[in-house]
């Protein structure tokens, strides 16, 4: 039962309290060596990266770099994803992620 609760929670909550706020459980991981050419607050980029890789597009929630790579002049960097599913994070932590047919390594992220 908790663990429906949980899953489900913005199912509920609405219903026990209009004004009681929950956040979507994120599943973060993290890229390594990603071009800077790629924008990650670019709705199409990030459209792009799930379509390569066959993931609904919807499901990766926040992209950003660590750090700020295109200011300080960097060619690649180490990119951070938050996404809604936990398998999808998981496969993409054990098998990476392409992008404009290269192949990068995830790994979680915390």
């Amino acid at each position: 039962m908790a663990h429906w609760l949980l899953n489900n929670k913005q199912k509920w909550t609405d219903l026990f309290c209009p004004e009681l706020k929950t956040y979507l459980i994120r599943f973060p991981v993290i890229l390594h060596a990603v071009p800077t050419s790629f924008d990650p607050t670019n709705p199409s980029h990030l459209q792009e990266l799930g379509t390569q890789n066959q993931i609904d597009p919807t499901l990766l929630q926040s992209a950003r770099w660590l750090g700020d790579p295109v200011n300080q002049g960097k060619k690649n960097r180490s990119l951070v994803l938050h996404l809604l599913d936990k398998d999808i994070a998981t496969k993409i932590e054990q098998t990476g992620l392409f992008l404009q047919n290269e192949l990068y390594q995830g790994a979680h992220y915390v």
